[in-house]
């Protein structure tokens, strides 16, 4: 009862805490920390990716890298923060427009069976880790679209403490809904060109089919007269050997 209580006190204290202080893509939207890290625990943030597209019906995967020490001091006291609490917003925390998506472990009602987190060991180097908590969505609508933060919270002996990533614009496209793309019809100008074109070759091609008709004939001609020549030749040769 104890542990269910102190959860909802982190939550509280997490959502009426932190306030927009950056920009993701020029919209007023963005969170910050209500209790910066230690410097000890070298608590990191970041969002890699800031705009993803998918379809409708589809998937998307939304990405946080965190990079903290396991093992930090306070005051000469050891803190253990190997299970960071991750939280995932849409739009902004402490805002009007924001909307839980996924606290802790689970997803919020508008996201039941549509959202799971996954967390993969990126980087392990003495006491230095580096955790990649991916958040999938699942058969995606238009209305999933927007900007999605991620806000890692640490528990602490002396109070809660945590940062935030820069966000990731969602876009969901309906691929249904675009127009089909159409063959772009030739303009009038162009046809008529391409009419004068096809004329010209068909009229160099009859000329060039009259010119060798033409000659062939002349040859013909020519060739006919050549023999009428020969035969006349021949005979009057032939008469006058008889004679």
């Amino acid at each position: 009862m104890n542990s269910f209580a102190g959860d909802i006190y982190l939550l509280l204290v997490l959502v009426f805490t932190f306030r927009p202080t950056e920009t993701v893509d020029h919209d007023q939207c963005g969170c910050m920390a209500m209790s910066p890290p230690p410097s000890s625990a070298n608590l990191s943030v970041s969002q890699p990716i800031t705009t993803t597209t998918a379809n409708v019906n589809g998937r998307a995967e939304l990405h946080c890298d965190v990079s903290m020490k396991s093992i930090y001091t306070y005051k000469h006291i050891v803190y253990i923060t190997d299970n960071p609490i991750v939280y995932w917003y849409k739009h902004c925390p402490n805002s009007f427009t924001g909307k839980a998506v996924f606290s802790g472990k689970s997803a919020s009602e508008e996201y039941i069976n549509r959202a799971n987190q996954t967390v993969h060991e990126i980087q392990e180097h003495s006491t230095l880790r580096r955790r990649r908590f991916t958040l999938e969505i699942f058969q995606l609508n238009v209305h999933d679209s927007g900007d999605y933060f991620c806000v890692i919270m640490i528990r602490a002996r002396y109070g809660p403490y945590g940062d935030c990533g820069g966000g990731t614009r969602l876009e969901v496209v309906d691929v249904s809904s675009m127009p089909t793309p159409t063959s772009s019809k030739p303009s009038s100008s162009e046809s008529l060109g391409k009419c004068f074109l096809h004329l010209f070759i068909s009229f160099i091609i009859m000329l060039l089919g009259c010119g060798a008709l033409l000659g062939f004939i002349i040859w013909m001609l020519v060739k006919l007269r050549r023999n009428g020549r020969t035969q006349k030749a021949e005979s009057e040769t032939g008469g006058f050997s008889m004679e």
